[in-house]
């Protein structure tokens, strides 16, 4: 029978953020202090204690993701997260461990992030953050700036395509794809590693050209109309049907796809937080599409660039740098 997945994962903390002069020892982060209103840009005290489990990071590079930028409206309103930092995907160099921390994360190390989309401790839009171990690990031969875009998107689709459904050449795969590049290391993954034939849905029409560049057999914009995203479909796979809808939006559209998939083997997979490091990290995964970078005093305008849907690829904040815009 048709199936319908949601992976993800979830953690919970809380943590408090205490602003204070530039003359106390401290470190800058982006604090969500409203929702539906501007980060701020703030120095805040270093007094986050180390919790025997935790690790405390150096950040060098922190994604902007759409969860990310959803998380800032007031429709995912939680006033007791306030304030807060957001940041999900971050890397950056160990500088504390806590007692329980097991040997392969060390002081020294250089690690990569990845906290669940509803995280809520501070995240890697700062200086300096602290994690769970469970939710870092090594970058290995991976600089901090390619792996601050390479773990979210990348490993989720990895975590799916070998777990949830076992992808072989020449499978068929529908990816519904929107801004900030999680659909884009899906394509990239599908069709680089597994060797699968991808069909795309996207959200705007600069995406589409981009996706077929990147190894999309075909695709077509959502803003042609639900119409031509069936008669699309039709003429492409004609009497074949896909083995898999991934959908990399979380927007409603997983039912354009439905008639085109396997009604007997096929599956429907909506990405959330989901990564498995263990198998994730022996993996090379293929280089990713950088859209732009933004320093973390610029963190308003990388917001607004997701939400104008002018990025097609991934978003990333320099934290070290208070301006760094330049396309990748």
């Amino acid at each position: 029978r048709l199936q319908i997945r949601q992976i993800g994962s979830q953690f919970y903390r809380q943590q408090s953020l205490n602003i204070v002069p530039v003359r106390w020892k401290s470190y800058r982060a982006a604090i969500l202090e409203e929702f539906d209103k501007p980060l701020v840009v703030a120095n805040i005290k270093n007094k986050t204690p180390l919790g025997t489990s935790m690790v405390r990071m150096s950040v060098d590079f922190c994604s902007l993701n759409l969860a990310d930028v959803n998380k800032l409206s007031s429709k995912n309103k939680d006033d007791s997260l306030l304030p807060t930092i957001p940041g999900c995907e971050f890397s950056g160099e160990v500088t504390e461990v806590g007692d329980f921390v097991v040997e392969n994360i060390k002081k020294g190390d250089k690690v990569v992030a990845l906290l669940a989309h509803d995280h809520q401790i501070a995240g890697g839009l700062a200086e300096e953050a602290v994690v769970p171990e469970v939710d870092c690990f090594n970058c290995g031969t991976v600089s901090t700036r390619d792996a601050a875009v390479l773990v979210k998107g990348h490993g989720t689709a990895f975590l799916a395509f070998t777990k949830y459904c076992e992808l072989k050449e020449n499978d068929i795969v529908i990816v519904l794809a929107g801004p900030a590049g999680n659909g884009l290391a899906a394509i990239q993954m599908a069709k680089n590693v597994f060797k699968a034939k991808v069909y795309v849905i996207c959200d705007t029409d600069d995406t589409t050209n981009l996706i077929r560049d990147e190894g999309a057999h075909k695709s077509i914009s959502v803003k042609e109309g639900l119409r031509k995203v069936y008669k699309f479909f039709q003429d492409a796979l004609k009497d074949r049907k896909a083995k898999l809808v991934y959908d990399a939006v979380g927007d409603g559209l997983m039912y354009v796809a439905a008639d085109f998939v396997d009604p007997e083997k096929g599956q429907f997979i909506t990405v959330d937080a989901a990564y498995d490091f263990s198998t994730f990290s022996s993996t090379k995964p293929k280089e990713d599409f950088r859209n732009k970078t933004f320093g973390l005093d610029e963190i308003n305008e990388a917001v607004k660039f997701i939400k104008e849907k002018k990025c097609t690829g991934k978003v990333l904040i320099d934290v070290k740098q208070k301006s760094a815009q330049k396309n990748e």
